[in-house]
């Protein structure tokens, strides 16, 4: 039995198959484009994405209506819009075929170095090392084990690149003031050493010998009745003269020599630790040491503006002269006043006061006045150190004085 279907019952099948193909190719669509977004992960989303796919639908139905059939075909299409005598016509279709979407080629990504500016690219690149520096490889590329001779630098990163805020420049290193080399002429090392030797070296007399002049003007040797002795300790030896002594001799070397018009040596003190003569005059003290191979000789006058104080029954001051106390002078150039039993009660210095007797604590025994303007005070069993402080002199410190006065050893 054959079963023939009107005209319209075929064209609302066609209708029905229609839609679906439509349902179909939309979905094909929607699902290749979510398949380009995800291709693309940094793809930011568009506002007209939905607009660009609902394009595309209206494009395929465009299409699947251009599409011409042949006349045995199975499937119809209703036109949309009525002819001009107001009826509606078929339209046959074919089958559509579907061909397959085509990912876009993605481009690779460039390898790019961060730059910073100023100083941080050195900075960068002296601080990573071998081990911190990677590659970036391509995923099908095979990895292999090697070495890496590129200069260290920083694993490049794909994406925005944000600057420091500070930019950072790095002060320059200032050679320090003492380690800047100092320059001095040829021969100059050569010539310290050998002002340094001879300072150093000091001439010690295994034998000294005192010349005088006999009653016929001759020179001849002094002995035992021309000096006395005052005293020998283990470092100081001190003469005191009968007879006007001419030239001393520092085995067989002479070390001085009168001068006539010039004052005859009252006494002579001998450093043997220093190698040094001091020769007492009146008013003045010789200085003599050996330096640069030869002896020399030097004058230092009993400082004047030095004032030694004593008081009568009445409380007046009496000025202490040389003649009244003993005056000598050290190895060392500094002079020393005895003034044991004076009873000084006051020492001044250009008229300003370094010392007075306001409480009862005893009376100085010796004053030593340096060159560099302090005073040591000694007292039974202790000595006072004074210096001039801004006009002024001050109590600096005391110590024990286990000898009785001062003894220059």
């Amino acid at each position: 039995m054959i079963n023939f279907r009107s005209p319209m019952d075929q064209a609302y099948t066609n209708y029905s198959m229609q839609r679906c193909v439509i349902y179909t190719y939309g979905l094909i669509i929607i699902l290749i484009s979510y398949t380009h977004c995800s291709d693309k992960p940094n793809a930011k989303p568009t506002d007209n994405a939905d607009e660009n796919a609902s394009s595309n639908i209206y494009d395929i139905i465009d299409f699947i209506q251009d599409q011409p059939t042949t006349q045995d075909g199975k499937y119809y299409l209703i036109e949309p819009q009525p002819g001009k005598d107001g009826k509606y016509r078929l339209v046959p279709i074919t089958h559509l075929e579907y061909i397959p979407a085509h990912p876009e080629p993605q481009p690779e990504p460039k390898d790019t170095e961060l730059q910073y500016p100023g100083p941080y690219q050195h900075q960068l690149e002296s601080l990573l090392t071998e081990d911190q520096t990677t590659e970036t490889t391509k995923p099908n590329e095979p990895k292999h084990p090697h070495h890496s001779y590129k200069h260290n630098r920083p694993t490049p990163r794909h994406g925005k690149i944000t600057e420091p805020e500070l930019e950072l420049k790095p002060e320059p290193e200032l050679e320090p003031e003492h380690m800047k080399p100092i320059y001095h002429k040829p021969g100059y090392y050569e010539q310290a050493d050998t002002i340094r030797k001879k300072s150093e070296h000091t001439k010690i007399c295994k034998q000294i010998t005192f010349i005088k002049k006999d009653e016929m003007g001759n020179f001849v040797e002094m002995d035992n009745h021309d000096f006395d002795i005052d005293y020998e300790v283990k470092a100081t030896i001190k003469y005191s003269f009968k007879t006007n002594l001419e030239i001393i001799y520092c085995d067989g070397e002479i070390v001085y020599t009168h001068d006539i018009g010039m004052e005859y040596a009252l006494s002579l003190k001998y450093s043997k630790f220093m190698g040094r003569f001091i020769i007492q005059l009146r008013k003045d003290f010789l200085f003599i040491r050996y330096l640069d191979d030869k002896w020399l000789v030097k004058t230092k006058k009993i400082p004047d503006y030095i004032k030694i104080f004593t008081q009568d029954d009445q409380g007046n001051y009496i000025e202490l002269t040389p003649e009244h106390c003993n005056i000598d002078i050290t190895s060392t150039g500094s002079f020393k006043y005895n003034v044991d039993s004076l009873k000084c009660t006051r020492i001044e210095y250009y008229n300003e006061l370094v010392w007075d007797k306001r409480i009862k604590r005893g009376y100085p025994m010796t004053i030593c006045y340096s060159l560099k303007i302090s005073f040591m005070i000694y007292f039974k069993g202790y000595v006072c150190f004074y210096e001039r402080i801004n006009g002024m002199f001050y109590l600096k410190h005391i110590r024990s004085n286990k000898t009785k006065g001062y003894l220059d050893k």
